[in-house]
């Protein structure tokens, strides 16, 4: 009984000292969670920073300047949708006339094996 009653000790103090090792690890995930999403929140307000002091530089320019670099922006916004259309046309091409290209080789062959079997 006394044998029983110390494996119970150890094993109880094992649990215990492992209880504490995942407690740790726990707190340690915890404490890098809360260092990136500090750093986060950091970067964050960096970047609204920089677009406040942005916005306020361009609100001290002239109207004619602001009014062309606004369309300078939307002229530029407008050339890339462009060109991702323009992009996404050419690949759906493409792949169409690899689809037709492919359905032209399986006709052959399939003309081929016709033949082949009618003789």
């Amino acid at each position: 009984m006394g044998a029983d009653r110390q494996k119970a000790k150890e094993k109880a103090e094992e649990e215990r000292l492992e209880n504490i090792k995942k407690k740790g690890k726990a707190s340690q995930y915890s404490k890098e969670a809360e260092e990136k999403i500090r750093k986060a929140k950091e970067d964050q307000r960096k970047c609204e920073e920089k677009l406040k002091e942005e916005d306020e530089s361009f609100a001290k320019l002239p109207k004619w300047k602001r009014d062309k670099i606004q369309r300078d922006r939307l002229r530029k916004e407008k050339e890339e949708e462009s060109q991702r259309l323009e992009k996404e046309k050419k690949e759906k091409d493409d792949k169409l006339k690899k689809a037709q290209k492919e359905e032209e080789e399986y006709k052959a062959r399939l003309e081929e094996e016709m033949d082949w079997a009618r003789h």
